[in-house]
């Protein structure tokens, strides 16, 4: 009700939202997708995810239909990489896609809460698991500390003990 009341006063021209991939949050999610598109809103949402494919398999016949029906009215769908678009490739138009990967700009953080060092320092940071890369991070760090031997690696973040997200990672265990 909320933000149909905010889209009607402020007239904004995009309604922004992030898109679950659960059934309540999705369920949640197209209303507000319907409430922009039925005052007239641009509706674009962003996907961090990487099993939206796998919640779509798995929904029940009426939900895959409800699923492609809001998708098909969206204005734009935000994601990370070209891999995370093929998840939707089926039921959003190309030209409907933005491919905004997360990153930062290293240099303006630099000097942030630290003094200057000339060790190197190389930071990982999220949920440690195989899907989040910290393997290929192991793997890596006999190759980085042949070049830079004074380099340190600091991994911060909770490690997952039952992988749920390897969808098209391989067979390597």
């Amino acid at each position: 009700g909320r933000l149909f009341g905010t889209c009607l006063r402020y007239r904004p021209d995009i309604v922004y939202m992030l898109l679950s991939q659960n059934t309540s949050g999705f369920v949640r999610d197209s209303v507000y997708v319907l409430v922009a598109k039925f005052t007239g809103r641009l509706a674009v949402v962003r996907f961090g995810g990487a099993q939206f494919d796998r919640f779509y398999e798995i929904s029940p016949s009426w939900l895959k239909w409800y699923i492609r029906w809001v998708l098909r009215r969206l204005d734009c769908v935000i994601v990370r990489s070209e891999r995370f678009k093929a998840q939707f490739l089926e039921h959003v138009p190309q030209e409907r896609f933005s491919i905004i990967p997360v990153a930062i700009d290293v240099e303006e953080h630099r000097s942030i809460g630290r003094t200057v060092s000339a060790t190197p320092v190389i930071l990982f940071i999220g949920m440690v698991s195989k899907a989040k890369g910290a393997i290929d991070l192991l793997k890596a760090v006999p190759i980085v500390h042949r070049e830079f031997p004074q380099c340190e690696f600091v991994v911060a973040g909770v490690k997952i003990h039952k992988e749920r997200n390897l969808r098209g990672l391989g067979d390597n265990p």
